[in-house]
Parts: C-alpha cells; sequence; structure tokens
C-alpha cells in the first residue's frame, strides 16, 4: 500500500532525515517511535507532501486514499468546526454530507456550531482528526493523535482506529504514548537521529527487551541507545 524507499531530507549541513525506508501493507498499523528531534514528524510531512525530500521515493499504490494530521491542528478561529470541515471537504473534493459522520465519529457533533476559538485544546485535536477522516482515506497518517485527549477520548479513538483497521485501513502513526495504542498496533519503528534504529513487529519488540509492555520495551531500548 505504501513503500518509503531511502528517504533522505536535508537542510543545509543537517541531516533530518537519513535514508528511511518502511513499507506499509493493507490493515497495519505501524507505529514511528523515538526522541524529540529524531525527524519523526519531517518524515510524516514528507509523505504527506507538506515538505520536500532530498532524495528517495515515495510508491502509493493506486487505490489509495490518503488522509493525515501532521501537527497540531490548524483551522479558522472565527468559523465553526462544520464551517471549517466545509473548507476541507471543498479540498478534497469530498460531499458535505461527510461532515455530520466525521464529528459523530469525534464525539463533536454536538458543538458543530461552535467556533473554533471556543474549542479546547482536545476538541481541536478532535477536530483535526475529523478532517483527516473526510474522504473515507484507506490510508491514514497521524501525529500524537492522542495528545491533549482525555481518557475517555483516547478510548474512543482506539476503538476508532481498530474498527478502521479491520476494514482494511492502514495507518502510519508518530506517538510517544505506546501504551495508548498498544492493543492495535501491529509494528514498531526506532527512529534516531534521523535514522533507523530498529524495525520490529510488536511481538518481536516484547521478546527483545523482555518487558511486560511496549512502552517499558521502549524506555528500555532508549536508555540504552542515549
Amino acid at each position: 500500500m505504501l513503500h518509503i524507499n531511502n528517504i533522505t531530507k536535508k537542510i543545509a549541513r543537517r541531516t533530518i532525515v537519513n535514508n528511511v525506508s518502511i513499507t506499509l501493507l493493507p490493515g497495519e498499523l505501524t507505529c514511528i517511535v523515538g526522541p524529540n528531534g529524531a525527524g519523526k514528524s519531517t518524515l510524516l510531512s514528507i509523505i504527506m507532501d507538506l515538505s520536500s525530500k532530498s532524495s528517495g521515493s515515495i510508491e502509493k499504490s493506486d487505490n489509495v486514499r490518503l488522509g493525515g494530521l501532521v501537527g497540531f491542528p490548524i483551522f479558522y478561529d472565527h468559523l465553526s468546526a462544520e464551517e471549517n470541515l466545509e473548507i476541507v471537504c471543498r479540498i478534497k473534493n469530498a460531499k458535505k454530507s461527510e461532515i455530520t459522520r466525521v464529528l459523530e465519529l469525534v464525539n463533536l457533533l454536538s458543538e458543530r456550531s461552535v467556533k473554533y476559538d471556543q474549542y479546547s485544546t482536545g476538541m481541536k485535536q478532535r477536530l483535526g482528526i475529523a478532517g483527516a477522516l473526510i474522504g473515507s482515506p484507506n490510508l491514514l497518517i497521524l501525529d500524537e493523535p492522542t495528545s491533549g485527549l482525555d481518557i475517555l477520548n483516547i478510548e474512543n479513538l482506539c476503538m476508532l482506529i481498530y474498527e478502521m483497521k479491520c476494514a482494511g485501513t492502514s495507518f502510519l502513526i508518530v506517538t510517544h504514548s505506546l501504551d495508548d495504542i498498544e492493543s492495535i498496533c501491529d509494528n514498531i519503528v526506532v527512529l534516531v537521529e534521523g535514522s533507523i534504529r530498529l524495525i520490529s513487529t510488536k511481538s518481536e519488540f516484547l521478546e527483545k527487551f523482555a518487558a511486560s509492555s511496549l512502552q517499558k520495551s521502549y524506555n528500555i531500548m532508549l536508555r540504552s541507545i542515549i
């Protein structure tokens, strides 16, 4: 579904992403983890065509419908959630009827008429995810999707991701909180200083570091690197 081939990003003499290759198959959820400044968000921006690459290639299957949220969601403060999503629909050439569907998925339907500047941080995050869902993508790129969410909304988001995964949607997610999505994660990519240090299935990752959870396994690995 998605093949990231030897992607490198350089700014001046600094290498931000260094020769990264990842393959994502239909219905898989791959987590990218790593310390701050590892190049994770930059890699997602390149995949989403929000940032240029210095070298390498990205191959998508012909049937891929890509959606994503990289960084903190940006909408017009003076417009309501519904009005902002109408703009997203026009950009994506999607029907306005999608707005009700995606707002319901992220539990914002009752706040559809509230202006964006009156939204809390968690509500803004959920609206960003709703925007990513416009167009019924089968490949979702998400950067820290649980950031700012309370426990209930984290659980709701994970259930939504699980249901979409079961229906064949693929996910590439950057996260610092593996505990939140451990149950739905398939593969782990560890990125450090722009380079891949490890690619592993979830079960192999847990076995390699002999820990009871992905987060503990990752913490063990991170201490050995830094």
